[in-house]
């Protein structure tokens, strides 16, 4: 688990750019598989690859992720190739965009994955470019002010836009 980073302690990453690891077979979190309490700030999580849940990001104990980027991350076998929480999520200011899951899977998700088990709030944010497939499975509850191309993530707060187009390029140094 863990191609990139496996978290088992209390983690701070700012101004990082987790790219192009990779978790083994059978293995959860492409890019981060975090098991404690980890704080993403400022950051780019992009082109990792995980067998099952969570190509860019598994969380199965508590993530907070502001002002960073999740893109071009890829699942294998499973869902969520973005991020998937099994336990609390909190996004804010995130952009994720462009990861892909396989169409075998049980729920063929995309970008953002919510454990039946978890709680994940977003707000100000853009969850689009899930190509075909869903773009968020779970409850998600939005603080508001969000955006998405498609209807799948449950964003009905104030100030959020759903079937938006949100006119992004590919990313860039």
């Amino acid at each position: 688990d863990g191609g990139g980073i496996l978290n088992r302690g209390e983690l701070t990453l700012d101004a990082v750019v987790i790219a192009g690891n990779s978790a083994g077979r059978a293995a959860y979190g492409g890019g981060i598989h975090n098991a404690a309490t980890l704080t993403l700030r400022n950051s780019t999580v992009q082109g990792n690859t995980a067998a099952f849940d969570g190509g860019g990001i598994y969380n199965a104990s508590v993530i907070e992720v502001s002002n960073s980027t999740i893109t071009g991350n890829e699942v294998e076998l499973g869902r969520g190739g973005g991020l998937v929480s099994a336990s609390m999520a909190s996004l804010n200011n995130v952009t994720i965009y462009q990861n892909t899951a396989s169409a075998l899977a049980s729920v063929p998700v995309d970008n953002l994955v919510n454990g039946s088990t978890g709680t994940m709030t977003v707000a100000n944010s853009i969850v689009a470019g899930s190509g075909g497939l869903a773009n968020c499975a779970g409850v998600i509850q939005s603080l508001g002010h969000n955006l998405e191309d498609a209807s799948t993530c449950g964003f009905d707060a104030e100030g959020d836009l759903t079937g938006v187009d949100p006119l992004l390029l590919p990313i860039r140094d």
